[in-house]
């Protein structure tokens, strides 16, 4: 009796236990995929995140009768939140307990969370209960320590990244958007500013492993951010050394102007890092650290290779409160007398070619040394210019990240300074060669301004450093010019004209070695200059940092020339184009714009011309046979914009026989079908005053239907006034059956894919193409744009008829009314522009691929992948469906080949 007792109970706490951890994965996942902006990743994040609850649920309650002991602080905690979310959702399971679909549990909890899902999507009364407890629940679950059991191996992974500087990865931390600002942050945790602060401490005093432990528990409190998300996207491969791929990885996600900051962090570090190698780990001056009684260190700004660059403030009468950059060498590279001999030497003519204080060079001011406040070893330190900036190839690869090429002038503005600094320094008496000229050591200002920096230091700590590798090479690859890889290469000016040209390459391409002729927006003539520059054949280079400034100049001032002649040439033929197709001339209008090159040609105007050529023709044989119709009307009006010289076009829009169509107007195919006009925004606009906008406002709707954006819709369409019905399906394929579950001549047709939708579209065309007098239908699925448009007709309500559903009975079949099963078409009201059932009753396909919204205005939005593999769109809602999916803006998608019982569709066709 007892032991059937405790078996019960353990059963029991078995089926709580999943059912929580089954609302929590519903909870979170929202909110992960607001986070991340990208449903897939949210998915497999919340998979991670439902079972590591999973596993934190075992660990305190894998015996129901047993709790954990008061002195285990990490399980009295799980055990202490834990039962406040259980306490928090206990009405939420209780309900869920007593439902017959639940009675028995799948072992999968993917598969409990599936069911829990379906059961809240249909049930109201669930719904409404969730609703009141997920705020809580989402706080809860996200501030449950030791959730997520990869955070070890996180740690273990950031342990190896050591190209992404200490900052970077600060900011990694700091930045999650489940919190919109520090001092947000800060008021929601003060603890985490205490971890933060001690991790500096730590990390500043040479103490990695306490920091990173610091770093870890400040993990575990920020719960699923983008640091978490960062790792399962590319920091792993960072890690391991892979980091081309772990650029890859992240560049993968799409559009990258839509990246959450830190990742694109991350992708900076990767980008600037890729190249050069790990970096090795040493311990850091502490902040707070006086140098010979002349600096204050106030922060670690920078590391690489061969030394770690500080942030300083001068705390002498010279120089109190002045910033400075202070390089220090990592330890034991300078222990050798000949190299700190050289090291000095190499400082004394750094500071040489500072005199004057020229503009183009970060001016070396001071050769420092002192004890290391740690082991006691002597530390030799440069004090530099502090320049409030970044480096050239920091910056490379920010615009690398955000797509963005660096146009023709900014590289010119970055390599004149370059070239002068280059150039001051070998007309010294004796010529100083820089040897060193790549990205990172171009410093930039806020304003862009260029400045060269480490003159022969870099190259004198690399070879101190390459006496402890045995045959390794001294230098960065990329940049090595053959002189340098031989052991008695003669290292002259041409040396640095050959970094130059990998510069001024990889400023055009985003790699030294990248292809410069893909770049056809810029001189032709900087593709021969980096081929001379770069050259093996020493002659053949520019011989010196000036004439490789002048042919960067002489060839951007020719294309300069080149391109107003052409721009002139381009202006005269669009108006002479343009004043053709005013009087409708239109053959000879594209005849004269084939006389320019084909990507100079103007786009737009040759989209009219030709439009205007296909319909002026057929407007005409219309006109002369007397054959006029309403639906006419829109191409007259499109024509008469066209040539908006032809006055004869202009009288017939004043005709009987193609009065203005009105949003709504009713015209019937050949078939019978009915169809509704809908006319291009500029109507809704200029009627309204407003433009229209997409999706749902913050703080209404789901995620996927924001962010809320301007659609243009620049052409008017005719849209079915019902779904396609079985009838309709029987005559277009002439069937005796359709593919439908529920049956019924006027019921409309369900259980179709995506496909099929299409191919009735396809037939459609082919069937009534004869009635429209040498006009074409273009039958096809409406684009989501499209659709939404004529959901709404002129309403910004979640409805058409509203905000509240209270009046959705009286439009649409949906679960409350359908009596779950289709229901046929007409027989509740339409919207304001005569569609019937666009709410309920059937989910209506998309030609859309199902994505995520796009920021700001977008004309004629219709997204394609040339596959029937990506999700469809599938919008309006239907007989199985709650209120809240038969809103205008709700989203949902399906697999090109899914049959279901509720999917139907419903064409649209313009007149071509």
């Amino acid at each position: 009796m007892i032991a059937g007792t405790v078996s019960a109970i353990r059963k029991w706490a078995a089926r709580r236990k999943a059912l929580l951890a089954a609302v929590i994965r519903v909870v979170t996942k929202p909110a992960l995929a607001y986070a991340s902006g990208d449903q897939n990743v949210a998915d497999a994040y919340g998979d991670l995140l439902g079972n590591g609850l999973a596993e934190a649920l075992d660990l305190v309650a894998g015996d129901a009768e047993k709790k954990p002991s008061p002195s285990d602080a990490d399980a009295a905690g799980l055990w202490q939140r834990l039962e406040e979310m259980a306490q928090t959702s206990s009405a939420l399971l209780d309900k869920l307990e007593k439902m017959p679909e639940l009675a028995s549990l799948p072992p999968d909890l993917a598969a409990v969370e599936d069911h829990v899902r379906g059961l809240l999507r249909k049930n109201a009364a669930l719904q409404a209960d969730l609703s009141g407890i997920s705020q809580a629940l989402l706080e809860q679950a996200l501030s449950i320590p030791r959730i997520e059991k990869k955070l070890e191996e996180v740690c273990h992974v950031v342990l190896q990244m050591r190209d992404v500087a200490l900052e970077d990865f600060k900011k990694l931390l700091i930045n999650s958007p489940l919190f919109k600002d520090w001092e947000e942050f800060h008021r929601a945790d003060p603890d985490a500013v205490r971890l933060l602060n001690e991790a500096d401490r730590h990390f500043l005093a040479g103490r990695r492993k306490e920091g990173m432990e610091c770093l870890r528990r400040l993990f575990e409190m920020r719960g699923v951010g983008n640091a978490t998300l960062a790792h399962h996207l590319g920091l792993h491969q960072m890690g391991n050394g892979d980091l081309a791929g772990a650029r890859a990885t992240m560049l993968a996600l799409g559009d990258r102007a839509d990246l959450p900051a830190q990742l694109r962090q991350t992708m900076i570090a990767a980008s600037t890092f890729g190249r050069q190698g790990h970096v090795a780990v040493w311990r850091s001056l502490p902040r707070g650290f006086e140098i010979n009684g002349k600096y204050r260190i106030e922060a670690e700004i920078g590391r690489g290779g061969m030394a770690s660059v500080y942030r300083a403030v001068g705390i002498d009468d010279l120089n109190e409160g002045e910033k400075f950059a202070i390089k220090v060498p990592a330890p034991g590279l300078l222990r050798d007398k000949e190299m700190i001999n050289r090291f000095g030497r190499e400082v004394a003519i750094a500071r040489k070619l500072s005199d004057g204080s020229p503009s183009q060079i970060v001016l070396t001011l001071q050769y420092e040394k002192f004890a290391d406040p740690i082991d006691g070893g002597i530390v030799y330190a440069l004090v530099m210019e502090f320049i409030d900036g970044e480096n050239l190839a920091r910056f490379l690869a920010r615009r690398l990240t955000e797509n963005r090429p660096l146009s023709r002038d900014e590289i010119v503005a970055i390599l004149t300074p370059v070239c002068q600094a280059l150039q001051l320094a070998h007309s010294r008496k004796e010529p100083v060669i820089h040897r060193d000229g790549k990205p990172s050591n171009v410093m930039l200002t806020r304003d862009l301004l260029a400045k060269l920096m480490d003159f022969g230091i870099s190259k004198t700590l690399e070879e101190a450093d390459s006496l402890t590798r045995t045959g390794q090479a001294v230098g960065t690859p990329d940049y090595m010019p053959p002189e340098m890889r031989h052991p008695k290469g003669v290292i002259d000016v041409r040396t640095d004209v050959y970094l130059l040209g990998c510069l001024l390459q990889e400023m055009m391409t985003f790699h030294p070695c990248g292809d410069v002729e893909g770049r056809r927006d810029l001189p032709g003539g900087w593709i021969d200059l980096v081929a001379d520059a770069t050259s093996r054949v020493r002659s053949k280079r520019p011989a010196s940092a000036t004439e490789f400034l002048e042919r960067l100049v002489n060839a951007q001032q020719g294309l300069d020339q080149v391109a107003e002649t052409n721009k002139r040439q381009r202006r005269g033929a669009e108006e002479q184009a343009r004043e053709l197709l005013g009087l409708g001339n239109c053959a000879e209008g594209l005849k004269v714009l084939r006389t320019l090159d084909e990507h100079r040609r103007p786009a737009k105007l040759v989209r009219e011309l030709e439009r205007a050529a296909l319909l002026l023709p057929r407007v005409e044989a219309l006109v002369k046979a007397d054959k006029l119709r309403r639906w006419l009307r829109p191409t007259v009006e499109e024509l008469a914009a066209l040539c908006f010289q032809r006055d004869d076009l202009k009288r017939l829009l004043q005709r009987d026989e193609l009065k203005p169509l009105g949003p709504g107007t009713v015209l019937q195919n050949s078939l019978g079908m009915k169809f509704a006009w809908i006319p291009p925004t500029a109507w809704y606009e200029a009627h309204f005053k407003r433009p229209y906008l997409m999706g749902s406002p913050d703080g209404v709707g789901q995620d996927n239907e924001r962010p809320q954006h301007r659609v243009i819709l620049t052409r008017g369409f005719w849209m079915a006034v019902t779904p396609a019905t079985q009838a309709e399906w029987k005559r277009v394929f002439k069937a005796n059956d359709t593919p439908s579950n529920f049956k019924g001549d006027d019921r409309p047709v369900e259980q179709v894919t995506w496909q099929e939708a299409r191919d009735f579209c396809k037939r459609l065309k082919d069937l009534d193409a004869g009635q429209w007098g040498g006009f074409t239908p273009s039958y096809d699925l409406p684009t989501e744009a499209q659709w939404e448009y004529a959901c709404r007709a002129w309403r910004t309500t979640q409805f058409f008829f509203g905000d509240s559903d209270s009046s959705l009975g009286d439009f649409a079949w949906f679960d409350a009314n359908s009596g779950k099963q289709t229901q046929p078409v007409n027989t509740k009201k339409p919207n304001p522009w005569g569609l019937f059932h666009v709410l309920g009753n059937v989910w209506e396909w998309c030609f859309d691929v199902y994505e995520r919204y796009p920021s700001g205005e977008i004309v004629d939005p219709r997204v394609d992948d040339k596959s029937d593999e990506k999700s469809r769109v599938l919008r309006g809602g239907s007989w199985s469906a709650d209120a809240g999916h038969c809103r205008s803006a709700f989203r949902s998608s399906g697999a090109p080949g899914s049959r279901v019982g509720d999917f139907g569709f419903r064409p649209c066709f313009r007149l071509d």
